[in-house]
């Protein structure tokens, strides 16, 4: 499905507005570039994040530059520095994927990787506790999208269901400052399996919501 990508109307503001154009093509693109991405057969369970994510965000390159014209409006960056302010020294996180629509650069939908799974193991309620404490919180300590109105976090399912993913996840959020707890999202409906969450970003008036994108490898 090929979506009309409006320009940005945030371009030169101060206001860190993400268009739902730009969420909802971004979305569309990861669908496609997953597709390919599993009929390669080159990840399992055993990949490792770093590699999993990198195999995406090749792909999603290469999808953005099969659509005529939306290589000149998007760009994607790939393990790239994030500063909670401007004036920050240094960057103070480093995102999976950051998707570039504006000159401002502090305009950008943030994009962080974490693998999940499902089941009663050790190694799933560990890797639970991690998509909340190095995922979902760096988005809520603002090292990542600070002042921002969404970003998303994309779960790559290593085994069991999404459902039992979620029942892992789920009670570590108690500390996550939410506002407005888990449900399901028809807004962006290139994807299945989308959740969101809305978080109150330490040291901000800013709510943001998270799009909890799952992937099943």
């Amino acid at each position: 499905m090929e979506l009309p990508l409006k320009q940005p109307e945030s371009i030169g503001s101060r206001s860190y507005v993400i268009p739902r154009n730009i969420i909802a093509t971004v979305l569309d693109i990861t669908l496609a570039a997953w597709v390919n991405v599993k009929a390669k057969e080159i990840l399992t369970a055993r990949s490792r994040e770093v590699e999993i994510a990198g195999y995406l965000g090749s792909e999603m390159i290469l999808e953005k530059h099969r659509r005529p014209g939306l290589e000149h409006q998007l760009r994607i960056e790939e393990e790239v520095g994030t500063r909670r302010a401007i004036a920050s020294p240094k960057p103070e996180g480093r995102i999976d994927i950051k998707i570039i629509y504006s000159f401002n650069e502090s305009e950008y939908f943030g994009i962080e990787c974490k693998r999940v799974a499902g089941g009663q193991s050790r190694a799933a309620k560990r890797l639970s506790k991690l998509y909340v404490e190095q995922g979902v919180m760096r988005f809520v300590g603002a090292k990542y999208s600070p002042d921002h109105d969404w970003a998303a976090l994309f779960g790559f399912v290593l085994k069991g269901n999404i459902p039992e993913c979620i029942k892992l996840i789920k009670p570590h959020l108690s500390k996550s400052r939410m506002e407005v707890g888990w449900s399901t999202t028809s807004e962006f409906a290139s994807l299945p399996h989308v959740y969101n969450t809305s978080h109150r970003q330490e040291d901000r008036s800013s709510l943001l919501t998270i799009l909890h994108v799952f992937l099943s490898l």
